[in-house]
């Protein structure tokens, strides 16, 4: 608790639970006969009194008229004038422009106003030691010639010329084309409409594989999704399953192009050495980005574990509001949450609200490693040059195309990108012992 005093307020000021923050003040004579004053002056302003100019009636006159109209405006300035004198000597900001003070007027005189305020302030994050926190390092990844031999692949599937096959069922080794319907929903959804899978036990699921091969072009067949038997124990168990109905709707295999200089200038590099040599470097940059986004989530975890601090209600509110309406937004989401009970409806709604607290306390907290060691960051790595379709393969889509951006979606991704330069920041003072 603080106590202020000046020559026109005494304040007692008090942080409550939620980043509330309280102002008791007691207004002295001086401030209230200035702030009487000043109403009067106002109330002449919107009033016409007979011998006198609009605005220009004395004091005492409008003293005598409109004594009840007098106090009630002189609570008002006053009111003002003291929130202002306490909020000069406290300089605790509030949480935003539009931020509600609530006012409660405790007692008033001419010698003596008492007066409550209270308003939301942002959060105060605690100091930590970065080296205290216990933060393991992922392990780092490397690139095996076999997983640039897979991303070729890819590449030469996208450049690929399709066949149809109309002569047989579906079987191992073959794409095919597919929809697939949620038969949990009311109605069924489609969250996979005119979709591309190759059925091969690494790019398929398991229960899919069971329902698709054998199945005949146009033909429809209903089932259950579950989880792979290879998995665990623990994501067997947490795995919901689904009735879905597939239907195949085409059976395609690839005439894959030849990898040479051709298939590189189709990428926008010159020769067939340049490209398996960039898209090498390439895949080595993206399994650092994993790699960083692994440290990233292990520090996140550790920070909202050990650094602890208040949030406001409103600020809550208003991101559990934000994330609900994005979710909304998918039909397959709206259909589901049509067919939950209220106690799924309730869990799901607590499991947003922590979602939406980690979110805001991340935020913050990163906000001051950024703020204390002056982190910036530039146009140019929000949206790095990108000048040919291999490179553009590996980009973070978001950085793509920043002239279609609308200023709210470049304030989120600038956002979200200085979160994780902080969070990059503070790892690395970790791991250098600084």
């Amino acid at each position: 608790m603080q106590t202020i005093t000046t020559d026109i307020i005494e304040a007692t000021i008090e942080h409550l639970p939620g980043c509330i923050v309280s102002f008791r003040v007691k207004a002295k004579a001086p401030l209230i006969a200035s702030a009487e004053k000043e109403a009067g002056k106002q109330i002449a302003k919107h009033t016409s009194i007979p011998g006198f100019r609009k605005g220009k009636a004395p004091f005492n006159i409008i003293q005598t008229k409109f004594p009840e109209a007098l106090k009630e405006e002189t609570q008002k300035v006053l009111a003002d004038e003291a929130f202002k004198a306490c909020q000069k000597e406290a300089r605790i900001p509030l949480l935003g422009q539009n931020t509600k003070i609530s006012y409660n007027l405790d007692s008033f005189s001419k010698e003596m106003c008492e007066m409550t305020f209270k308003f939301e302030t942002e959060p105060s994050v605690p100091q930590f030691d970065p080296h205290s926190l216990g933060f393991t390092p992922a392990e780092k990844e490397t690139v095996s010639d076999s997983d640039v031999d897979e991303t070729v692949k890819r590449i030469r599937l996208f450049y690929a010329k399709w066949e149809s096959v109309t002569d047989r069922p579906a079987q191992m080794g073959d794409y095919v084309v597919i929809d697939i319907e949620d038969l949990d929903t009311n109605p069924p959804s489609k969250p996979f409409q005119g979709s591309r899978f190759e059925i091969s036990s690494t790019s398929m699921a398991e229960w899919m594989r069971e329902i698709i091969i054998g199945m005949n072009v146009s033909e429809s067949k209903e089932g259950k999704s579950h989880a792979d038997s290879t998995e665990t124990e623990e994501v067997k168990k947490e795995y919901t399953e689904k009735n879905v109905r597939i239907t195949l709707q085409r059976i395609e295999v690839p005439n894959l192009p030849i990898i040479d200089d051709e298939l590189a200038k189709k990428v926008g590099v010159a020769t067939k050495d340049e490209m398996l040599s960039r898209l090498k470097s390439n895949m080595e940059k993206q399994a650092v980005v994993r790699e960083q986004n692994t440290n990233r989530d292990r520090l996140a975890d550790i920070l909202l574990e050990k650094v602890q601090f208040d949030i406001p209600t409103s600020l809550l509110e208003k991101e559990m509001h934000y994330r609900m309406n994005q979710r909304f937004q998918d039909r397959v989401f709206q259909a589901r949450w049509k067919n939950l009970s209220k106690e799924e409806q309730d869990k799901q709604q607590e499991a947003l609200k922590l979602e939406s607290e980690k979110a805001i306390r991340m935020y913050y907290i990163c906000r001051r490693i950024a703020q204390e060691n002056k982190i910036t960051l530039s146009r140019d790595e929000m949206y790095p040059k990108i000048d040919n379709t291999l490179d553009a393969m590996f980009a973070d889509p978001a950085t793509l195309n920043p002239q279609e951006h609308t200023k709210e979606q470049e304030a989120m991704m600038f956002s979200r990108l200085m979160l994780s330069k902080a969070q990059d920041f503070l790892i690395s003072k970790i791991l250098s012992g600084q």
